[in-house]
Order: structure tokens, then C-alpha cells, then sequence
């Protein structure tokens, strides 16, 4: 996370945007958040494409530095 953090211009020692960057997001939080829909996820990642996520108790879970990485790195699905 914190090469992440770094390479993207973040200032991780401040709590505050670490607490930020590491917010996590269920699918269908995520889908609102940014504007898409779980389906489309569910889609990137049967695919293998978008976002990393994490599955925790059988939910998928994206953190928002995961998100913002993937939209920096130009894969815009």
C-alpha cells in the first residue's frame, strides 16, 4: 500500500488520507461510488480486468487505493 501511495502523490504519514486510501468498498458500494454497476465488476472480474479486490467471507471487497491505481494506470474498462 505504500508504494501505492507514494508512486500516486499520497501522503501516507497523514492519518487521515491513510484512513482514506484504505477505505474498503462491497461491490455494490463500489458500483455507486463509482459509478458503475456490480454487474460490470462482477464482469471485470470473471475477466480478469479492473480493479484488484480482496474476498472476505465471501464478499468481494475493493479498498479505494486499489481503485484509484487501476484508473491511473489507464484500464478503463
Amino acid at each position: 500500500m505504500e508504494q501505492q501511495a507514494k508512486k500516486l502523490g499520497f501522503d501516507i504519514s497523514d492519518p487521515e488520507i491513510r484512513d482514506w486510501l484504505m477505505q474498503t468498498f462491497t461491490a455494490t458500494e463500489a458500483a455507486k461510488t463509482f459509478y458503475t454497476t456490480a454487474n460490470a465488476l462482477a464482469t471485470m472480474r470473471c475477466r480478469g480486468v479492473g480493479p484488484n479486490y480482496m474476498k472476505l467471507g465471501g464478499k468481494v471487497i475493493y479498498r479505494r487505493i486499489d481503485w484509484i491505481t487501476w484508473e491511473q494506470s489507464g484500464m478503463i474498462f
